[in-house]
């Protein structure tokens, strides 16, 4: 794939490849380095990232996201380009950047208590996002960023499994979207992705705390992204196929009793978030 030319910018070196595009560092010409991700046109719907995107900036810049300085969404090449949330690594006589994800501090969190913090933070800004009329939709941890406050950042939001694609492949997301959306993604349009998130965040939070995944725990780590790595390779997106499993599939039981009130409280409001049936689900984040 050639690289387009961006003005003001010369795209230097790749960070990482997903399903609706691939992201590189990009030196601005005051010096200052960026990402720029470089959209895969089949496999995004640029009219309705471009609408949540005017959705999220239109009072005040949101302090829950990866900065976006600027974007191009109107027409081919479609690309973003934001803050660089990356680490510089040297090896040998090259670089190479290291994004600060969640995917790729797993190891620090998972089926640890002390992920009760992160897990009331990415409530709080998913919060912010539907108080700004935006359901996320793509929810994982490759998508949520820590600084070097550990706050977090969300990523490529109104991406992933949209209404309007040509194609997608693979991508762990899916592992953390409810049925509705597996076989339904055109309900996004319908105000559905509100719910989805809140689906996802439950997902998220149980496998954060008891080190599983809530559903579908021994397929699902089959072809999700092993510990420090970003994706998974190889794997065939079945969207219908994965939505049956989960509808057939009980809630997996929490590791120990819940060794306080407050904690015994969190599972519980996390087992509604994981409702197969959307109305039986928070509405949304807020």
């Amino acid at each position: 794939m050639s690289l387009p030319d961006i003005p003001g910018y010369r795209i230097d070196t790749l960070i990482g490849k997903g399903a609706c595009g691939t992201v590189y560092t990009a030196r601005h010409d005051s010096g200052s380095l960026v990402a720029v991700k470089i959209l895969d046109p089949n496999s995004i719907n640029p009219e309705l990232l471009v609408n949540r995107v005017n959705r999220l900036y239109r009072a005040s810049p949101p302090k829950t996201t990866v900065p976006l300085i600027a974007h191009s969404l109107e027409k081919e090449p479609y690309l973003l380009i934001g803050g660089l949330m990356a680490d510089r690594v040297i090896q040998g006589s090259g670089e190479r950047f290291v994004p600060r994800t969640l995917q790729l501090r797993l190891g620090d969190y998972l089926g640890k208590r002390g992920s009760w913090m992160l897990i009331r933070r990415l409530a709080q800004v998913l919060a912010e996002f539907h108080r700004r009329r935006v359901a996320h939709g793509n929810l994982k941890p490759g998508n949520i960023f820590l600084d070097s406050d550990n706050e977090i950042l969300l990523s490529d939001y109104a991406q992933g499994l949209m209404p309007g694609l040509e194609e997608l492949s693979y991508t762990d997301a899916l592992l953390y979207s409810p049925p509705e959306q597996l076989m339904n993604p055109d309900g996004y349009l319908e105000g559905a992705g509100y719910g989805w998130d809140v689906y996802a965040f439950g997902t998220l939070a149980f496998r954060l705390l008891n080190g599983v995944f809530p559903r579908c725990h021994e397929t699902f780590e089959k072809v999700s992204p092993a510990m420090g790595e970003q994706r998974r390779r190889g794997v065939e997106a079945d969207c219908e196929r994965i939505a049956i499993k989960l509808e057939k599939t009980q809630l997996a039981e929490w590791k120990g009793v819940a060794p306080t009130r407050e904690e015994e409280e969190g599972r519980l409001i996390i087992e509604r978030c994981l409702q197969l049936d959307a109305w039986k689900r928070y509405g949304d984040m807020r």
